[in-house]
């Protein structure tokens, strides 16, 4: 998973409600500062991956998820 997002060049790790960039994320790799402890549902999203997709290009975005499975 870690690999996965350090290999993305476009898509930036991060969460954002109405921005305009292309970010991911993944529950599974950090507790939220306000969280003491991983709650249930943190823990069965732990392999999940949330891409959220911006205005780039989709050829430039498909290209750089390929990439970076590729890395795995």
């Amino acid at each position: 998973m870690e690999r996965f997002m350090d290999s993305l060049q476009i898509f930036k790790i991060g969460v954002n409600w109405g921005g305009y960039e292309s970010l991911v994320y993944s529950p599974g790799l950090g507790i939220h500062p306000a969280q003491t402890t991983r709650t249930e549902y943190e823990t069965r999203l732990e392999h999940t991956i949330r891409l959220s997709v911006g205005l780039e290009e989709t050829a430039d975005l498909m290209e750089d998820v390929f990439q970076a499975l590729d890395c795995i």
